[in-house]
């Protein structure tokens, strides 16, 4: 896993970006409204956290997880590799319907990012299942 920084522009006149000039501190300053720089920073520590979190509050194995582990589990995969949202509708389903699944069916109801959430399905299955 890799250091991230993420910076999110914030505020200004209008809801315009700055020009060039403005962003370097020209003299053109921004007259009525400030930029902001937030900095979201997502290090390796952090994304560690989450996904201990994530560990910790779901069951260790997907095939005891309910619907609500199952909704939980989306949100955090979604969230963590940036994924559009993926509506929990499409799941309404627990651990061991997940199982019955094809990559295929995951991608029917989530074609960006279908396959990603497959993997890590499976990943945990079988985690759970020889470790």
């Amino acid at each position: 896993m890799r250091s991230e920084v993420l910076v999110e522009m914030l505020g200004g006149v209008g809801g315009q970006h700055p020009s060039p000039a403005q962003r370097e501190g020209g003299d053109g300053g921004v007259v009525g409204g400030a930029w902001l720089y937030h900095v979201h920073d997502l290090s390796l520590k952090t994304l560690r956290d989450r996904e201990h979190a994530v560990r910790t509050s779901l069951p260790h194995d997907p095939r005891t997880w309910s619907r609500e582990d199952v909704h939980r589990w989306l949100h955090h995969v979604s969230e963590a590799h940036q994924l559009p949202r993926v509506f929990p509708e499409r799941f309404l389903m627990n651990g061991k319907a997940l199982c019955l699944m094809t990559l295929d069916m995951f991608v029917q109801r989530v074609p960006l990012g279908g396959k990603l959430l497959y993997k890590d399905f499976q990943l945990r299955l079988c985690n759970a299942m020889y470790a």
